[in-house]
């Protein structure tokens, strides 16, 4: 039990393994750094993974909604939406400090518009 108990202790009070890990997904400002940093081999395939499980789940939100808030064309590639976000992201410096997934959502529906019904 007391092994058990010190375990527990141990788990809880060791930092995380990613504790070097830069902030890449709280704000449009980590989300821009991670999508255009160079010198880390890990922050572009981390941009994709974000951006891409941010855009499954407007669709999925999507799916569940009547509302469309983007129609992305077929054959856009992920690196395109990258893409498309990078630039939103670049071209609206003043609000960066807001959450990533807003800038994704703000980026895909200005890119990709869905037609008034």
């Amino acid at each position: 039990m007391v092994r058990k108990a010190a375990l527990a202790i141990a788990l809880v009070a060791a930092p995380p393994a990613v504790a070097d890990t830069p902030d890449y997904f709280s704000t449009g400002n980590g989300l821009l750094q991670s999508c255009t940093n160079e010198s880390d081999r890990f922050a572009y395939p981390l941009c994709l993974g974000y951006i891409s499980g941010a855009v499954q789940q407007l669709q999925l939100l999507q799916m569940l909604q009547p509302k469309q808030f983007a129609c992305i064309p077929t054959g856009v590639t992920n690196g395109q939406i990258v893409d498309v976000v990078v630039k939103y992201l670049r071209d609206h410096p003043e609000n960066r400090q807001w959450s990533a997934s807003f800038f994704v959502t703000n980026a895909l529906v200005t890119a990709w518009p869905c037609a008034k019904k």
